[in-house]
């Protein structure tokens, strides 16, 4: 009974190997495991997967060279492993990924174990040249015919995130993302021209950082909208002025004030709804004229309702509905309680720069929260009145300015 077993069973495995060999070698390697779709190019693979012998094959992540088995290299362009010449059998590979710490130990199996029992691998992929080089069909897609060195060209701009090395992946000592050593609290790894926005750049540390500046009327720039309020004429609106009018009295424990500005920039739309963390938001203003030679301190406030450039005055902030204090002062209200910036005026003729950071970021974060700011007087050593250009002004380049730092996430 014994001798008619081993017999029946000979006669099973002769007869599988010859349905596989008529079968094709697609659909040899999908019955014995393989991952097995046919492709030209690594690109027609899976992520995670390489096209070895025109068939997607699973492989693991890399960052160099001994990150991957004896018999393998550190392809730059997808960081993954790649055979220098033969690959190894589905069954091993999947092995080495499940314990990729040992993988390093293991061979490439010779060609005798390939013979023996990996019926998964085409012939046409483990052939080799008369002179004893590996074929053309087992050397990287870029590589020279008499040459197995691996290539270590810069990686094409398909590879997405998701393909990012292990090597690269957050660890316990960097709670963001860890890039070519580097770590960063925000972000994604980016390779070659991975960035999405045309302002960002990948730089060496793999991060797609970015500036955008923003004033009216330059690189086709429309969507500044500001105005002043004047307490002496509480009806009357300045859309069209040509300045940006700022004064407060002196008094105790701070001044009265009596003119502030408002600004409004377009921010959310310049990113086309890429997702970005602003590292940096300055708004910057042309004092044109001033009253005086006296200083003049003034804070930047978010304002936080709807207001209509076209209407707006000291009482009013749209035709319909008065602020709930005059002149945007209503705290929690028409504006924030804390000054997200202030700064000294003390000339004409040259750059102030508010620090607005954090506001930037919320209405990058929520476009329904960009209602602007709100530069009011805080303090000052005389009664003086600043001119600041307005985006109205006939020199363009002295419209306000809003430049944002950011990187993409």
């Amino acid at each position: 009974m014994v001798e008619i077993g081993l017999e029946k069973l000979s006669a099973v495995a002769i007869a599988g190997a010859l349905v596989l060999a008529l079968a094709g070698c697609d659909i040899a390697t999908a019955l014995l495991g393989g991952v097995g779709l046919p492709c030209d190019s690594d690109d027609s693979c899976a992520e995670g997967q390489l096209c070895i012998g025109r068939e997607c094959r699973q492989t693991w992540a890399c960052h160099a060279d001994s990150e991957c088995p004896g018999g393998y290299y550190c392809d730059s362009r997808r960081w993954t492993c790649k055979p220098t010449s033969t690959p190894p059998p589905d069954a091993a590979a999947a092995d080495q990924l499940a314990h990729p710490d040992a993988a390093s130990d293991r061979a490439v199996p010779s060609d005798a174990a390939l013979d023996a029992g990996a019926d998964d691998t085409c012939p046409a992929d483990t052939a080799a040249a008369s002179d004893g080089t590996p074929a053309d069909s087992a050397l990287p897609d870029n590589a020279d015919p008499d040459s197995a060195v691996p290539d270590a060209s810069v990686p094409d701009a398909s590879v997405s995130d998701a393909s990012v090395p292990d090597a690269l992946v957050p660890d316990t000592a960097c709670p963001g993302v860890l890039c070519d050593g580097g770590c960063f609290s925000t972000g994604t790894c980016c390779w070659n021209s991975d960035c999405r926005l045309p302002t960002s750049e990948c730089t060496e540390s793999h991060v797609c950082l970015g500036k955008v500046r923003l004033q009216q009327d330059v690189d086709g720039e429309t969507g500044v909208r500001d105005t002043h309020l004047d307490k002496f004429f509480p009806d009357s609106n300045y859309k069209t002025s040509s300045m940006l009018s700022v004064r407060c009295v002196p008094d105790i424990g701070g001044c009265v004030v009596d003119k502030v500005a408002l600004v409004k920039f377009r921010i959310p739309e310049t990113f086309g709804g890429v997702s970005v963390s602003v590292n940096d938001a300055r708004l910057a203003l042309y004092p044109g004229s001033r009253s005086g030679s006296s200083w003049l301190e003034v804070s930047t406030y978010q304002i936080l309702r709807d207001w209509d450039t076209s209407a707006a005055t000291w009482d009013l902030a749209t035709s319909l509905g008065h602020w709930s204090v005059a002149g945007c002062d209503g705290i929690g209200f028409d504006r924030s309680e804390v000054a997200s910036d202030t700064v000294l005026l003390t000339a004409t003729g040259q750059w102030f720069e508010w620090k607005i950071t954090d506001l930037v970021q919320c209405w990058m974060d929520d476009p329904t929260t960009n209602h602007g700011v709100l530069l009011k007087p805080t303090a000052a050593d005389d009664i003086v009145m600043y001119d600041l250009c307005s985006s109205d002004t006939g020199t363009i380049d002295h419209h306000p300015v809003l430049v944002i730092d950011f990187v993409e996430r």
